[in-house]
């Protein structure tokens, strides 16, 4: 039960940053967005999950199940997500496969189109806010825990079926779950251990010394955030606030950081030192 909350947790406390999605809304967005959860993080419940299930036998796997899809049927009630859904306009072009550039405002050569995005009302002023990528990371973790029952032998359909009714999002997360196929604890763990093993703190690092050594003057953080977030398919908002908004680390840990940026640039015929590129 405590990786259901453990999941629902994060979610909770992703969503108190409000404010800073506020005050740093994109210009390419018509709402400010909150961006997705980690992947890993999310992953890493998932596998413990799947270790429980290891742990028992295949009576108490059931029951199991039974209790994590009554538990997930009250968190999705209870958080209360977004408050209602709004098609917005668009104008976006293919830019690539499966890769389109979007803006709220015309542009010549884009078409017209529009996205439904989910709204959540925050703060005191009820800003609106677009919840589309966290509702979409739910039903990813969601469809995991199935498909890891599903792997088990567990009939989740039937368990479903038992304690939801039929306006339950668990219905149509099940039946994707059995369409798509299964996503097996080996392979939960496989993830976890193909972590990409550079972290924020060491790619920010590496790439303001590139931008250093060819004479950068520095911007603003929220466009720091934007253009490292692209650049690293991470999320502006962890960015902004976890490596631009103050040293974090201990001297020991960015010590080790620099040494291992500083072997990496051998690779290539470069030479790094304590944040700089050597000419």
């Amino acid at each position: 039960m405590e990786n259901i909350r453990a999941f629902f947790n994060m979610v909770d406390e992703y969503l108190t940053h409000y404010k800073e999605i506020i005050e740093y809304k994109s210009d390419f967005e018509k709402y400010p967005t909150f961006g997705n959860l980690d992947y890993y993080d999310t992953c890493d419940i998932a596998y413990k999950i799947a270790s429980k299930l290891f742990s028992m036998n295949k009576d108490d796997r059931s029951i199991y199940a039974k209790l994590i899809i009554e538990l997930l049927e009250t968190e999705c009630f209870v958080i209360g997500l977004y408050d209602y859904e709004e098609d917005v306009e668009y104008y976006h072009k293919q830019i690539g496969e499966n890769i389109w550039d979007t803006s709220i405002k015309p542009i010549d050569g884009y078409e017209k189109t529009f996205q439904t995005v989910y709204i959540r009302e925050c703060g005191p002023e009820r800003i609106k806010c677009n919840v589309g990528c966290i509702d979409s990371d739910i039903d990813f973790f969601i469809q995991t825990v199935f498909s890891l029952f599903l792997d088990f032998g567990i009939d989740i359909s039937s368990i479903i079926n038992s304690i939801c009714d039929e306006s339950s999002i668990l219905k149509d997360i099940c039946n994707n779950a059995i369409k798509y196929g299964k996503r097996s604890s080996i392979e939960i763990n496989k993830i976890r251990k193909q972590r990409n093993p550079i972290t924020a703190n060491q790619q920010y690092d590496t790439i303001k010394a590139l931008l250093n050594a060819a004479g950068w003057e520095g911007a603003d953080n929220t466009k720091i955030a934007e253009f490292v977030a692209w650049l690293v398919n991470g999320s502006p908002t962890y960015i902004r606030q976890y490596i631009l908004s103050g040293e974090s680390r201990d001297k020991d840990k960015k010590n080790a950081d620099s040494k291992l940026i500083e072997e990496k640039f051998k690779l290539i015929g470069m030479s790094y030192n304590d944040g700089e590129i050597k000419k």
